[in-house]
């Protein structure tokens, strides 16, 4: 521990997470974000109802509050990756100030980064990670970490150039034409009216769940006696002229089988139903290219990628 402390400085709040917590009227709590290191809105982001009781927020009303506006936070880009070396990692995903314990474990180069993959929470615990807000976001970036697909690939590039793409701004325009400051105002006060979501607590959300829920049960309820009524009819209907020819037991064997045949065939149906589903994604992703057909569904890029993922 004495290690650890050395190594590892103590966390600070950062401005927008200040200034979050103001705004919202919960900047008696600053302290305990602080002490479980949750001094970033991307760390914040990340949090659940368990993590707010967690870092030890008792009060229900304060908890409500606080998980409705970790709701409205911009949650961080998550994008498969294979980072160059374990110390770049670190700072990219702002735990820069465990380079020296990474370092220290023995996680440092880029052949390390493999290593990375199987930390548990208790590995990671027992390396001196004991503050919530950062194991929950190495444990997140971890699964991510991991070769992207082409699809991945180009959705990030996509991404990217949507980000770096020239914006102008409404408001900006607004201030220079009366007729864009009234479609501003327009646009606003729509957005204002029509998308402000509404509170599931005050509407009617959780009665009709109920409702939908005692109406799944009485379903299921109905069903059950329905086919118990038509079982005892059968056999009601059945039983006394097998009891004639000495056949019961026989009846009862034909019932199981014709049940078990039943089962067989939905079985059969169901395989056919898939196998005809994966051709269907198969001949989805085969290209036609000079009249001719090319499948692109399985690639040598591909054996390269699950090799490099295997090993």
């Amino acid at each position: 521990e004495h290690i650890v402390s050395r190594l590892v400085p103590e966390p600070k709040l950062s401005k927008d997470v200040e200034d979050w917590l103001n705004r919202i009227e919960c900047e008696m709590y600053a302290d305990n974000f602080e002490r479980e290191g949750y001094t970033e809105l991307d760390f914040i982001a990340l949090m659940k109802m368990s993590d707010i009781v967690a870092i030890g927020i008792d009060k229900r009303g304060f908890q409500l509050k606080l998980e409705k506006e970790v709701k409205k936070l911009d949650t961080p880009e998550l994008a498969c990756g294979i980072p160059h070396d374990v110390l770049t990692w670190l700072d990219t995903i702002k735990l820069g100030q465990y380079k020296d314990l990474f370092k220290l474990e023995g996680y440092c180069t880029d052949e390390d980064v493999e290593n990375l993959k199987g930390l548990s929470r208790a590995e990671l615990q027992s390396i001196g990670i004991t503050r919530r807000a950062h194991l929950n976001q190495l444990l997140m970036r971890l699964r991510y970490l991991q070769y992207p697909t082409d699809i991945e690939i180009q959705t990030n590039k996509t991404r990217m150039e949507l980000e770096n793409a020239p914006t102008l701004y409404l408001s900006e325009v607004a201030e220079n034409s009366e007729e864009s400051r009234q479609e501003y105002d327009f646009w606003l006060n729509l957005a204002e009216d029509k998308l402000k979501p509404e509170s599931a607590n005050l509407g009617k959300v959780e009665e009709l769940k109920e409702k939908l829920r005692n109406l799944r049960n009485l379903c299921l309820l109905v069903l059950l006696l329905t086919n118990i009524m038509w079982i005892v009819f059968l056999y009601t209907l059945v039983f006394p002229q097998l009891t004639k020819y000495n056949l019961p037991d026989r009846a009862f064997s034909l019932f199981f089988l014709g049940i078990f045949s039943v089962i067989i065939l939905i079985q059969f149906i169901a395989m056919i139903f898939h196998r005809f589903v994966t051709l269907v994604h198969l001949l989805a992703r085969t290209k036609l290219k000079n009249k001719r057909l090319e499948a692109n569904w399985f690639r040598p890029s591909d054996v390269d990628t699950i090799s490099r993922a295997q090993y």
